[in-house]
C-alpha cells in the first residue's frame, strides 16, 4: 500500500517521516517545487529521533497515485485542494485538520467511490526548515468514516504513525472533541501573544478559554455529542506543562508569519452550526470578530506601497530600522535617544496590537514590497469624539518621495470609513518643516500653537497643532 500526503508542514511531515521508516512507499505533494529539489530530507527531533529522505516528489495532483492521501493542508486550502481531487476514484482519503465541517464540502465535490475518513491528533509538532519537532508526548488519532463504505485496511496504516488509534462513531464526535481545544485556545492565542504555559496562568485568557470550551459543549450537546466540563479544566492544565514553554498554537504561527488563519473552519463554521440550533455563542462571535479585523487590516496606498499592523516576525526589522534611523530621528523623538533593544521592539509591537483590538490605537508599519520602512499611526482614537491624532516617521532614505503624504492620506480615509472620524489632527514642532508640509499637502489647517509642548533629550519644542475636518 503506498501513501500520499498532501501538505508537508510538521504534521505531513510527521506522518511521511514515521510511513517511511516502517517501510511504507510514501508520496509526497507539494503546491510547488523548486525544480533543483529531486529529493527532500526531513528529521524528527524530540521525543524521538528519526529520519527519512524522499524522491517521490509532485506537484500536481494528477500524479498522486497513493492508495491512501493524507490531507495535511490548513485548512484555508481546501477549496483549491478539494477540486483538484475531484477527478480521483477509489482513494481513502484521511483529513487531519482543525475546524469543523469540511468532509461535508469534500463529500459534495469528489466521486463516490472514495472512502472519507475525519481524523484527529493532539499530537504537538512544528516544522522549521526540513526538522520537525515533537514538543508533547502524545501520540494518539482519532478518526471517524464519513462514508457508508469504509476501508478496513485503514488501521494498519495508522498504527504505524501513532501509538493509540480511536475509531469514533461520527466525526461529529471527534470534530467536536478537537474544536474544544482549537476554538477555546487558538483565537486567544493570536489575541494575546502568549505562548502555551503563559496562556494557562493568565486570568483573563483562562476566563475567555473556559468560556469559549463551555459554548463548544453546548453546541455539540445539541448535535448529540456529549462533552465534559472537565475537559476545559484538563486543557489549561495540560497547557501548563515544562514541553510546551515557547510553543504557540497553530493559528499563532500562521498570523504572525502572514498566512492565512483557519478562521472559516474553525470559527465560521462553528458559529453557523450553533445558528441553526439557535444557541447564542457571544465570546466566541467576539473572538472571531477580532481575528477577522486582524487578519483584513491591510491598507493599500498605491501599487507598491501598503500599510499594516505590525506582526511579532516584524521585530528583527523593526529594530534595526530605528537603528539605522537613530541619528535621523533624535532630534524629534525621544525613544530614538534611548539605546534600544530588540524585546522594545517586540513589546512596542504588542502594544500595538492591543491598541487595535480595544480601538484606542492604530499603529501601523509602512512597507514597500514586504520591507518594513516607516510607520503612521493614530496615536489616540477617541470614540466620543470621534477625532485621532496622527502621529509618523520614515526612514531616512525614502524621504522626499511623497510616500508619507500618501501613506497618511490612506490611513485618514481608513479611519474616517472604520472609525466614522470626524476630524483628525498633526502636532509637529515649529522646527520639523518637513513635517508640516505633509499636513500643508493634505489640507490640515492651523490650528493653534501648543507651547513648550514637546521634551526631547532635554531641549524644549514649540509645536504647531494642525487639524482636519473630515465632515
Amino acid at each position: 500500500m503506498k501513501v500520499s500526503i498532501i501538505g508537508v508542514g510538521a504534521v505531513g511531515g510527521f506522518i511521511a517521516v514515521k510511513l517511511k521508516c516502517a517501510g511504507i512507499p510514501v508520496q509526497l505533494v507539494f503546491k510547488e517545487m523548486s525544480q533543483n529539489h529531486i529529493s527532500i530530507n526531513l528529521k524528527i527531533v524530540g521525543n524521538i529521533e528519526a529520519y527519512a529522505n524522499f524522491d517521490d516528489i509532485v506537484t500536481n495532483v494528477a500524479e498522486i497515485n497513493g492508495e491512501v492521501i493524507f490531507i495535511c493542508t490548513k485548512s484555508t486550502a481546501n477549496d483549491v485542494v478539494f477540486s483538484q481531487l475531484a477527478q480521483l476514484k477509489n482513494k481513502t482519503i484521511v483529513m487531519i485538520q482543525n475546524g469543523i465541517g469540511e468532509e461535508e464540502k469534500l463529500l459534495s465535490l469528489i466521486h463516490k467511490s472514495n472512502v472519507i475518513i475525519g481524523a484527529i491528533s493532539h499530537i504537538k509538532v512544528s516544522k522549521h526548515a526540513n526538522v520537525i519537532t515533537w514538543h508533547n508526548h502524545l501520540s494518539n488519532l482519532n478518526y471517524a468514516f464519513c462514508t457508508n463504505c469504509e476501508n478496513t485496511h485503514i488501521e494498519y496504516v495508522l498504527k504505524y504513525i501513532f501509538d493509540e488509534v480511536i475509531k469514533e462513531k461520527s466525526v461529529l464526535d471527534l470534530r467536536f472533541q478537537k474544536l474544544l481545544i482549537s476554538a477555546s485556545c487558538n483565537g486567544v492565542s493570536v489575541i494575546s501573544q502568549q505562548d502555551m504555559p503563559s496562556m494557562a496562568k493568565d486570568i483573563k485568557t483562562v476566563k475567555i478559554i473556559t468560556d469559549v470550551g463551555n459554548e463548544v459543549i453546548e453546541v455539540a450537546k445539541a448535535y448529540n455529542v456529549f462533552l465534559s466540563t472537565d475537559k476545559i479544566n484538563n486543557l489549561i492544565h495540560a497547557l501548563t506543562r515544562s514541553e510546551y514553554r515557547g510553543a504557540y498554537f497553530s493559528m499563532w504561527y500562521d498570523y504572525n508569519e502572514g498566512k492565512p488563519m483557519e478562521l472559516g473552519s474553525i470559527y465560521h463554521n462553528f458559529i453557523e452550526m450553533a445558528k441553526k440550533k439557535n444557541i447564542k455563542v457571544p465570546v466566541t462571535q467576539v473572538i472571531y470578530q477580532q481575528l477577522e479585523r486582524l487578519e483584513k487590516l491591510i491598507i493599500p496606498v498605491d501599487g507598491v506601497i501598503k500599510l499594516r499592523l505590525l506582526r511579532p516576525c516584524d521585530a528583527e526589522s523593526l529594530h534595526q530600522l530605528k537603528l539605522y534611523n537613530q541619528n535621523h530621528l533624535q532630534m524629534w523623538f525621544e525613544w530614538a535617544n534611548v539605546l534600544m533593544q530588540l524585546q522594545d521592539a517586540v513589546d512596542f509591537i504588542y502594544f500595538t496590537h492591543q491598541g487595535f483590538l480595544e480601538q484606542k490605537s492604530l499603529i501601523l508599519g509602512i512597507f514597500i514590497e514586504n520591507k518594513l520602512i516607516g510607520i503612521v499611526s493614530f496615536n489616540s482614537i477617541h470614540q466620543q469624539t470621534k477625532s485621532a491624532e496622527i502621529g509618523y516617521w520614515l526612514a531616512q532614505d525614502y524621504l522626499g518621495l511623497g510616500i508619507m503624504t500618501k501613506s497618511v492620506k490612506a490611513l485618514i480615509d481608513y479611519g474616517f470609513h472604520a472609525f466614522d472620524l470626524l476630524d483628525v489632527s498633526i502636532s509637529c514642532a515649529v522646527e520639523n518643516k518637513r513635517s508640516q508640509k505633509v499636513a500643508k499637502r493634505l489640507g490640515f489647517q492651523f490650528d493653534m500653537l501648543l507651547p513648550n509642548h514637546q521634551q526631547v533629550s532635554g531641549n524644549r519644542y514649540d509645536h504647531i497643532l494642525y487639524k482636519l475636518n473630515l465632515h
